[in-house]
């Protein structure tokens, strides 16, 4: 749901996105992309949009134009989490690796090895404090929940803290204030 009061959907059989008036349901505007393609992301007046093609999509949000995209070297499954003053985007592959950007002009900050296998990640990482979490279903049964810090300058630079939990993750991680 954007601020203009549109909803913003993913149509999977079309890959295309497609931005529709909340109030009467017509059509905003339609936008084909590329490759299977996540749930949009909010990035001040832009929408980020993740696909199997290995792009990020970055789409005025009011017009539906295609401001261009970042080229990645694998697939992006998962929706990425932008921080609260927008000037940093972190994505995670599809696997081993997470991507800070550069919320101006989209360029490439740093780059972590997390570890997680291809289909590992089943949920987008969130932002808490100063840390990133990343979720990664690692057996069949068990995840692991990793905590990474940021650099001064927002960039992802350490594992802080790991945990082994029972069961998968498959429901987005949410965050109240300090807590996820």
């Amino acid at each position: 749901l954007l601020a203009t009061g549109n909803v913003v959907a993913v149509d999977s059989q079309g890959k295309e996105l497609v931005c529709l008036n909340a109030q009467t349901g017509k059509l905003a505007w339609r936008l084909p992309l590329e490759g299977k393609l996540a749930t949009p992301a909010i990035a001040g007046k832009n929408l980020l949009v993740s696909s199997e093609a290995g792009k990020l999509y970055v789409i005025n949000q009011d017009s539906g134009e295609l401001q261009g995209y970042v080229q990645f070297n694998q697939p992006l499954r998962l929706p990425p989490a932008v921080n609260e003053s927008g000037d940093r985007i972190y994505i995670l592959g599809e696997h081993s690796h997470i991507y800070t950007l550069s919320g101006s002009d989209y360029a490439c900050l740093g780059v972590h090895y997390v570890g997680h296998a291809a289909g590992g990640a089943a949920v987008p990482p969130v932002l808490a404090l100063n840390k990133v979490i990343v979720a990664d279903n690692t057996g069949a049964e068990t995840s692991r929940v990793v905590a990474l810090s940021l650099n001064e300058q927002g960039v992802i630079d350490n594992d802080v803290a790991s945990h082994r939990l029972s069961g998968l993750v498959t429901t987005p991680l949410q965050t109240a204030a300090r807590r996820v």
